[in-house]
């Protein structure tokens, strides 16, 4: 018994996958802060990968997406002190980075033509950290640095609705090739994400992040200060451009 239900839904699989489309997205994507995370941060640049699962002969995608975005980075020259007491200068490296884990569905209309617009519907994860990384000198690939740590990280649920269109280039056997287009806002809970640069005299920030190092010229330990903490909800609205291949 066992045995006939594994070969019945081996069946069924196939006989899905036989009626399916597999589709891989890569984007770039700027995202521009609206409201008081405007204020506060600058636009984001990001890379966008997505895999999206489409019957054959339906106006409906399912798919996962994962984002990765930047939106500062701050680069200085600073003295690293050992736990020996020795010493040694080194570039200090901190950017503002984020992470989207999303869930998405498109509604295609019409399904088949050149150009094929959608709406798009995407929920799930959104996260703000700030990474603070010292450079071994030694390490020429950057593979090791002296130290790495997350000064800053915060998460919030999200969700946001779009809409786009593919235009199809053509294929090659069994893929095919099409531009992929799309505006998406996306709208999620408060956040508390860092910005490199002065404070906003119109925002009071809501904590100062400043991290130990040792001055060049006289040796002497002090406080350096690194960027300063904002709260808002997140709110954003992006314009995104790439590359999608379906089989």
């Amino acid at each position: 018994m066992t045995r006939k239900y594994f070969y019945s839904l081996l069946f069924v699989g196939i006989a899905l996958q036989s009626h399916a489309q597999v589709e891989f997205t890569t984007n770039y994507a700027y995202s521009r802060p609206m409201g008081q995370m405007l204020t506060n941060i600058k636009g984001i640049h990001g890379l966008n990968l997505g895999l999206a699962y489409r019957l054959k002969h339906t106006p409906v995608s399912f798919g996962l997406e994962l984002g990765f975005g930047g939106y500062g980075y701050q680069s200085e020259r600073q003295t690293y002190t050992f736990t020996d007491g020795s010493t040694t200068e080194t570039n200090v490296n901190v950017s503002n980075n984020t992470f989207n884990l999303m869930l998405n569905t498109r509604l295609y209309y019409p399904t088949k033509g050149i150009v094929q617009p959608y709406l798009q519907l995407r929920g799930g994860l959104s996260n703000f950290y700030t990474n603070l990384v010292i450079e071994d000198p030694e390490d020429v690939d950057g593979c090791e640095p002296l130290e790495s740590d997350i000064l800053k990280s915060s998460a919030t649920l999200a969700g946001g609705a779009g809409i786009g269109m593919r235009i199809v280039l053509g294929g090659s056997g069994c893929a095919k090739y099409a531009i992929d287009i799309s505006s998406n806002y996306t709208a999620g809970g408060r956040l508390d994400y860092m910005n490199l640069k002065k404070a906003t005299p119109t925002v009071k920030p809501v904590a100062d992040v400043s991290a130990d190092f040792i001055n060049v010229h006289n040796q002497v330990v002090h406080r350096h200060h690194v960027g300063y903490v904002y709260s808002s909800p997140l709110r954003l609205l992006d314009l995104r451009v790439g590359l999608s291949v379906a089989f």
